[in-house]
Formats: C-alpha cells, sequence, structure tokens
C-alpha cells in the first residue's frame, strides 16, 4: 500500500483515467455495447498507459529517487493488472500468461479472479485537466521540433508567455517537458517578448517560443522549406487548374472531384504551415 500524498500527478491521473475506464466499461456492459467496452479499454491501454504513462514513469525508472523509483514501478504494475483483468473476455489465453507473471503468491488464476472495481474516490477531474494540458504542451513542442528539423537530441529552450493559471503547471512539472520534449531553459511570463528568430505554437491561451539558434542550420533549413514550398504551390495549382476546368468537374465522377478538392484542402493547409516555419526562421 502506498500513501497517497507520495503518489506523484502522473500516477494520480493513470488512476483516475484508469477507474473512469472502469465506471465507463461497466456502463458498456450494461447496456450490451460490446464494441464500446473494448474499444474503451484499448483506448486507455494504447494512448494513456502506454503512449503517455510509461513515458512519464520512465524519468523516475531512470532517476536517482529510489523510493519515486518504486512507487513508479507499484503503480506501473498495478494498472497493468487491471488492464489484464480488462482484457480477458477477449484475449483470455494471453491474459493468463501474462498474469502468471505479475500476480501475487495469493493470486489463483485469472480466470477467477475479481473483476476490477471502480473506486470513484481516485477520479480526479483537476488533475486530469493538469495532464491534458501538459500532454497539449508536449505534443505542441515535438511539433515544432519536427517541422523545423530539430535534431532530437538537441536540447531547447522555451519562452511561454501567458497567465500563471497555466504557466504555474509547466514550471512545477520542468521534469516532464525536459525528458518528453528536451526543453532545457523554461522562462515563463505574462508579458515576455518573442526571441529573434523563434518557432512559435500555442496552447490554450499561452504562446510558445523557441529560439531556435544553436539548433539548426538556418541556411540549409531555408533552402529545404522554399523546395518545399515551390512542391506544394506546384501541387496546388496543378490541383485548381482541374477545379477551374468546368469540363473536369461537371464530367468527372463526384469521388473523383471531390478528392481533388480534399488534395486542395490539404494542399493550402501544407503551405500555411511552411510559410509559418519559414517566417520564424527569417523574423
Amino acid at each position: 500500500n502506498i500513501s497517497t500524498d507520495s503518489l506523484d500527478i502522473s500516477d494520480k491521473w493513470i488512476l483516475s483515467r484508469l477507474n473512469s475506464t472502469i465506471k465507463n466499461v461497466d456502463n458498456a456492459y450494461k447496456q450490451y455495447k460490446l464494441n464500446e467496452a473494448v474499444k474503451l479499454v484499448h483506448d486507455f491501454v494504447w494512448s494513456e498507459y502506454c503512449d503517455w504513462y510509461i513515458e512519464m514513469a520512465k524519468v523516475r525508472f531512470y532517476g536517482t529517487d529510489d523510493g519515486q523509483k518504486e512507487i513508479a514501478r507499484s503503480v506501473s504494475v498495478h494498472v497493468l493488472r487491471i488492464i489484464l483483468k480488462l482484457l480477458h473476455p477477449y484475449t483470455p489465453f494471453i491474459t493468463e500468461e501474462l498474469w502468471s507473471e505479475f500476480k501475487s503468491e495469493d493470486d489463483g488464476l485469472l480466470l477467477i479472479s475479481d473483476w476490477p472495481i471502480c473506486d470513484n474516490g481516485a477520479i480526479n477531474e483537476n488533475i486530469e485537466k493538469q495532464i491534458e494540458l501538459l500532454q497539449e504542451s508536449i505534443t505542441n513542442i515535438r511539433n515544432i521540433r519536427t517541422n523545423l528539423n530539430v535534431p532530437p537530441g538537441k536540447k531547447a529552450s522555451l519562452f511561454v508567455r501567458g497567465s500563471r493559471e497555466y504557466t504555474d503547471l509547466l514550471e512545477s512539472q520542468h521534469t516532464y517537458l525536459e525528458r518528453l520534449a528536451k526543453i532545457e531553459n523554461l522562462f515563463c511570463g505574462e508579458n515576455l517578448e518573442k526571441p529573434a528568430q523563434s518557432a512559435a505554437g500555442v496552447v490554450r491561451q499561452m504562446e510558445f517560443f523557441i529560439p531556435l539558434e544553436g539548433l539548426i542550420n538556418f541556411e540549409q533549413e531555408i533552402a529545404r522549406l522554399e523546395k518545399q514550398i515551390s512542391d506544394f504551390e506546384g501541387r496546388l495549382n496543378a490541383v485548381n487548374r482541374k477545379l477551374d476546368n468546368e469540363n473536369f468537374v461537371s464530367r468527372a465522377p463526384e469521388d473523383v472531384v471531390a478528392n481533388e478538392q480534399r488534395k486542395q484542402q490539404e494542399y493550402r493547409q501544407s503551405l500555411d504551415k511552411l510559410h509559418n516555419n519559414l517566417a520564424s526562421i527569417q523574423t
């Protein structure tokens, strides 16, 4: 048994999401919505436990605090044991085999173990909202880095312009920003000015700025972006010529016209992003 006070915010979040999932799965079963039940479990396992919680737990697995290592390990195993129970109706042979590796000495077969019971007291909407904001921030930073070809291993500085309501959370969880988004230095303030040659992003009411000096080769990146812009402008012009042709629009099958319209929209969106990235480098 681990004291709730010693749990990290990520532990409280995954336990909240776990119990929400149990509750929603039970409701789906009561309504005989089996597809919905298994989708709820899949989304929790894949998108929350694997994608986020395990990645966040690694911060402590590889840290120096032995107490927090043990807490992260215990919570990870506890949640995994419940996941096996939730998945057992669908993959009984696999889950039973895995259960044999994670069960305690007092446990019998998974087949005859108790079904998980939702602990409503563990559901915390406030913490779920906080982690959701942190996830959006990390995703936004990752997208900025990817769009501008910032090498994955290079650590960056992050300037955040926004109210304390939001920036306090980022400052308190700087360790996760450093580990999961490679942010080394964090500067927050309501009236921060945008640093020169910075890539920008927006999360909720916060503006993110990442100075690019030292992260990328400006000449190479400008050349790469200009080449991509030229490529997409060529594609967009070709699509525009088709859609401006009344004979094509009136005679081509509807699905063919719809596909060209979809490509037109995608090319425009891609060009907007590329122009924004180029402007970030040049200003």
